[in-house]
C-alpha cells in the first residue's frame, strides 16, 4: 500500500469517516469531468450506500463553479454530514465546495479564496479572474474615455466574453447561496441575512488570490471553521507533502483508501 493511502486509512480511523482526496496542481484547473472521477471513487468507497460521515481533502486554485457545485450535490447524495479538510489552499470554486460542507477543517498555512471564477482568455491561452473584464469596464474604461483613439482600442475587446464574464460571477454568487442555505448554515436561524452578507463579503475582497486563512473564515466571514488538532494536523500535511511530490507533473490527484486516479491536466497560466 501507498504512503498516502496508509495516511489516508490512519485519518479515516482516526476521524470516524470516509475521506476522498481531490488535490490538483497550481497549474490545472476543476472542470466538468472531475465529477464523474469523484462520483466513481466515491461510490466506491461507500460501497454504493449512504455513510455517516463524507470528508473532502482539497487542494485546488478553482476553476468551472458548475463542476464544484456538482460534486457538492453528488456527496450529499452519499451521506448527511461532509466536512472539508484544506492543507493548504481552496480557492474560488474550491471554496465553493467548502461552502457546500457543515464544516470546514484549517491548518496553520489553510487558505481560502474569494469567490471569483477563473474563466479563460478570449485570446491567449491564459485563465483569468472572472471580475477582470467588469472591472476594466467599471474602473478602467471611464478613466481612458479621454483619450485619443480609445474607442478603435476599445472595440478590440471581446463583449460576449465580458458578458460571459458576469454570468460567471453572478452564477458563483447563486450558488454559494444555495450551498449555504442548504448546509453550511442549515442549523442557523437567521441564516438568509446571514447568507446574504457572507456571499458579499466573499465577492468583495480586493484579488482572486486573497488570503482568507482560518481566522478571517472564522471571524470576518462566520464560517464555521475550526483548527485541525496537532495530531491530525501533522497526518494531513504528510500526506499533503506526498501529493505535492508528483502533483505537478500530473495535474490531479483523486484518491480513496480503496483506489486512487491521477489525471494528467493540460497546464493553462493563470494570470
Amino acid at each position: 500500500m501507498s504512503e498516502s493511502k496508509e495516511l489516508l486509512k490512519l485519518l479515516e480511523a482516526r476521524r470516524k469517516s470516509k475521506i476522498i482526496s481531490l488535490i490538483y496542481s497550481d497549474g490545472a484547473f476543476m472542470s466538468d469531468g472531475d465529477v464523474d472521477v469523484v462520483y466513481e471513487l466515491l461510490d466506491d468507497v461507500c460501497a454504493g450506500e449512504r455513510v455517516d460521515t463524507i470528508e473532502m481533502i482539497l487542494s485546488s486554485l478553482g476553476g468551472e463553479i458548475n463542476a464544484a457545485y456538482n460534486i457538492v450535490k453528488i456527496i450529499r447524495k452519499y451521506t448527511d454530514k461532509f466536512n472539508v479538510i484544506i492543507p493548504r489552499k481552496a480557492k474560488s470554486a474550491a471554496t465553493l465546495i467548502a461552502l457546500g460542507a457543515d464544516k470546514i477543517f484549517m491548518g496553520k498555512v489553510s487558505e481560502l479564496g474569494p469567490i471569483d471564477p477563473v474563466v479563460s482568455h478570449p485570446y491567449y491561452p491564459i485563465m483569468i479572474p472572472g471580475r477582470a473584464a467588469p472591472y476594466f469596464i467599471e474602473k478602467v474604461l471611464p478613466k481612458i474615455s479621454g483619450m485619443k483613439k480609445v474607442e478603435e482600442w476599445f472595440l478590440k475587446v471581446d463583449y460576449a466574453h465580458i458578458g460571459f464574464c458576469m454570468m460567471a460571477a453572478e452564477l458563483g454568487r447563486d450558488y454559494a447561496k444555495r450551498l449555504l442555505v442548504s448546509y453550511h448554515f442549515k442549523e442557523q436561524p437567521d441564516k438568509l441575512k446571514t447568507v446574504d452578507e457572507v456571499v458579499r463579503k466573499l465577492t468583495s475582497y480586493p484579488s482572486h488570490g486573497f488570503v482568507i486563512d482560518s481566522e478571517e473564515a472564522k471571524d470576518v466571514l462566520g464560517l464555521n471553521v475550526e483548527e485541525l488538532s496537532e495530531e491530525d494536523w501533522r497526518a494531513i500535511w504528510s500526506l499533503y507533502k506526498e501529493y505535492r511530490k508528483k502533483i505537478d507533473e500530473i495535474g490531479l490527484i483523486v484518491e480513496t483508501t480503496k483506489d486512487s486516479v491521477e489525471i494528467k491536466r493540460p497546464k493553462p497560466t493563470l494570470w
